[in-house]
């Protein structure tokens, strides 16, 4: 719980501060002018794996003279299963985006707060069978090392965000999102 808390904060911080800055945009041949919020949903599939997302991004670099010519940072909130195992997922990611025009290369890295549901549930039902001490929630928690790569189709000055790629726990996945 306290380490939920901290990354709220955290976050709010992080984008309070981002938009007073941003307010201040460089001369427009310097940017590649995207609209620095976007929401978007994604899905994703793996044989025997799946997940689902809600993520909010917000733009923290603009500048079309570096190789990367976009920096986000990323939230999210959403579900995974493998098999039997499976439940909700929160992770923060550092977005790398490259292209200045509709078409862009995206890289993600950053980390994942995965909870094992199922496995808690079974481990649950196990203790009060067997009489044994009642686990704990945060046995079933890990922090893991989330990314992703793929395509983003985002236009300058354009509101519809769609996303194709692979990666971790995203697995192969589809996006569609808004920008604002």
């Amino acid at each position: 719980m306290q380490v939920q808390t901290t990354v709220v904060l955290f976050l709010f911080w992080l984008f309070s501060t981002t938009g007073s800055l941003a307010s201040q945009p460089p001369k427009d041949s310097l940017t590649t002018q995207l609209r620095k919020n976007v929401f978007h949903g994604s899905a994703g599939i793996l044989v025997i794996s799946g997940s689902y997302n809600f993520n909010y991004e917000r733009m923290l670099v603009d500048n079309k003279c570096l190789f990367f010519k976009t920096i986000w940072l990323r939230a999210n909130y959403g579900g995974w299963g493998v098999w039997s195992s499976g439940g909700p997922y929160q992770s923060v990611l550092l977005n790398l985006m490259t292209g200045q025009h509709k078409g862009h290369l995206e890289v993600n890295a950053g980390v994942a707060r995965m909870s094992d549901k199922y496995s808690y549930d079974d481990a649950i039902a196990n203790s009060q069978f067997f009489q044994e001490p009642l686990p704990t929630s945060s046995d079933f928690v890990d922090f893991v090392l989330a990314g992703s790569l793929g395509y983003r189709f985002q236009a300058p000055k354009g509101f519809f965000v769609f996303r194709a790629g692979i990666g971790y726990p995203d697995f192969i996945y589809l996006s569609f999102g808004v920008a604002f």
